[in-house]
Order: C-alpha cells, then sequence, then structure tokens
C-alpha cells in the first residue's frame, strides 16, 4: 500500500508557500507549535487531524483542496485520501494546486 503522508504533507507545503506565509507564520494562525507544521510538511506526521488540514487549506486560500467534504471526519479523510489517488501522477504537488486554482478561476 502507498504511503500517502508525503502527499499530503507536499501539497499543504505547497499551499502555504502559495499563500507567501511561512512555517512560523502559519504554526502562529493555526495555534500549533511551528515544529508540527514542519512535521507535517515533512510527512513525519503520517496523518494530521482532517480538523488541522481544513483550517490549513482555509488560512492559505486553498479550500478548493479540501473543500470536498465540509463536514470533515472520517468521511473527510477517504475523500482526501481519493483525490491524493487521482492524482497519483502528477509530477508535483504545486501542479496539482495550479490545477485547482485554473479550476476555481474557471468557474
Amino acid at each position: 500500500m502507498m504511503d500517502t503522508a508525503k502527499p499530503i504533507g507536499e501539497m499543504l507545503k505547497a499551499c502555504r508557500e502559495r499563500a507567501n506565509l511561512s512555517q512560523r507564520e502559519l504554526a502562529e494562525l493555526l495555534h500549533v507549535d511551528r515544529s508540527v507544521v514542519a512535521k507535517v510538511e515533512a510527512g513525519i506526521v503520517k496523518q494530521p487531524s482532517y480538523a488541522l488540514v481544513k483550517e490549513w487549506a482555509r488560512l492559505t486560500e486553498a479550500q478548493e483542496i479540501v473543500g470536498m467534504d465540509i463536514s470533515g471526519g472520517r468521511d473527510g479523510w477517504t475523500k482526501l485520501r481519493k483525490l491524493e489517488a487521482m492524482f497519483g501522477q502528477v509530477k508535483s504537488a504545486m501542479e496539482m494546486v495550479h490545477f485547482f486554482k485554473r479550476k476555481k478561476e474557471r468557474a
């Protein structure tokens, strides 16, 4: 089975970078230690809480990435994992972010 922690971390890092936030700035907004942000981005945290991922996306204006399930919970993670699988062939997380940004702009 594929380890999906790294793609989530890469995707969230791309969101943070797109928002021009440092790890420290984002951590302050999330009310967590900077090391939490660093560990999620590096894939050390295997499965960050869905609430953290949703808030991260909101703060970095990347709700389109996790907007497929506003209720969160187990179903939210299931949908996030399916999204990762769907983009398994994407060369980088940044390409995924650009894809969603273009899709949102066209809507």
